[in-house]
């Protein structure tokens, strides 16, 4: 992430940290549960699977 893509963060006191987004869809293939949201595969929604694969690589990560 260059100083210009994080100087919104940073004027809001935080700090931006580029992460690797952890693979939901193959992590819920593997636990062979059948997650859906509003009646469709959580697997098949590639935005919140994006968002929830690069919160739980920050989180993984210590920050």
């Amino acid at each position: 992430m260059s100083g210009t893509d994080a100087a919104w963060a940073r004027s809001l006191g935080s700090r931006a940290v580029a992460v690797e987004p952890l693979s939901v869809p193959d992590a819920i293939r593997r636990t062979g549960l059948t997650i859906t949201t509003m009646g469709q595969p959580l697997a098949a929604d590639a935005h919140a699977c994006a968002w929830l694969g690069a919160a739980a690589s920050w989180l993984a990560d210590g920050a």
